[in-house]
């Protein structure tokens, strides 16, 4: 059907990287991720570029906390929070493997591929 659009797991259409993100769709700005996150992992959420960047996340499964202006917040599966016009850079520590539903209007996922192939071009040239 014309504008209808699937994918399968499994199927290769979904690209994911070594560090747990994986581009669920895209279009324009708008991005859909899964990331999955390990145990005592420290993710950070950085300030973004544009005026409208928006980032939305949902605990799918796991448990993470957060730092918020000197209070310690929990989140756990079924639990949300958005970043929008963050002006310092957030840490969010796993402390329960997590499964992260991830929503954002600047290009993370690109920029993440970008990073990770320098990184491992530049691996490749050292050894």
């Amino acid at each position: 059907m014309e504008g209808f659009f699937a994918r399968r797991a499994g199927d290769g259409s979904m690209p994911g990287m070594p560090d747990g993100l994986m581009l669920l769709a895209k279009h324009a700005n708008l991005e859909v991720m899964t990331q999955r996150v390990d145990k005592n992992a420290t993710v950070w959420l950085s300030p973004g570029t544009g005026e409208d960047d928006f980032e939305f996340f949902f605990v799918h499964e796991g448990e993470i906390e957060i730092d918020v202006d000197g209070e310690t917040l929990s989140f756990h599966a079924g639990d949300s929070f958005f970043a929008h016009r963050i002006k310092n850079n957030v840490l969010m520590r796993c402390t329960k493997s997590a499964l992260l539903l991830y929503v954002s209007t600047c290009p993370v996922f690109s920029n993440e591929k970008y990073w990770q192939d320098e990184l491992h071009g530049m691996l490749r040239r050292i050894n």
